[in-house]
C-alpha cells in the first residue's frame, strides 16, 4: 500500500503536458532564433493611365490616381513623365511604362456613310 501512495505522489509531481518539459537539450542556451527584418516583397506594379501636361501630371498605377510624391501600395512616386512613372521601392527605383496598345483603326472606305 505504501508503495502505491508513493507511486501516486511521483505521479502527480509529474508535468501532464509537452509544453512543460524542457527545451532542445543541445540548443546553446544563448540561442536567439534568426528572423529577417528586411524581407523584401516583391510587388507588382501596373501602370495604366499616364497624363502629362504642363501644370498637372497624373497616373494611374494598381487601380489608384497619384502625383508625384504621393504613395501607392508601398512605394513613392518621384516622378511623372511622358516616358513612364519613377517610383522608389524600398532602396530600389522603378520606371514603370504603357505597354505598346493596339488602338482603333478608322476604316477609310470609298461608301458614304449616313
Amino acid at each position: 500500500m505504501r508503495n502505491l501512495i508513493l507511486g501516486l505522489m511521483a505521479l502527480a509531481t509529474m508535468p501532464l503536458s509537452a509544453n512543460s518539459l524542457p527545451g532542445d537539450p543541445t540548443r546553446p542556451t544563448e540561442y536567439k532564433p534568426v528572423v529577417n527584418s528586411a524581407k523584401i516583397v516583391k510587388r507588382h506594379y501596373a501602370l495604366t493611365y499616364l497624363m502629362v501636361g504642363e501644370q498637372r501630371k497624373v497616373a494611374v498605377i494598381n487601380g489608384k490616381q497619384v502625383t508625384p510624391g504621393s504613395r501607392v501600395d508601398g512605394a513613392r512616386v518621384l516622378s511623372i513623365t511622358t516616358q513612364g512613372v519613377r517610383l522608389r521601392v524600398g532602396d530600389q527605383t522603378r520606371l514603370l511604362t504603357i505597354g505598346k496598345q493596339a488602338g482603333f483603326k478608322k476604316e477609310l472606305s470609298d461608301r458614304k456613310r449616313n
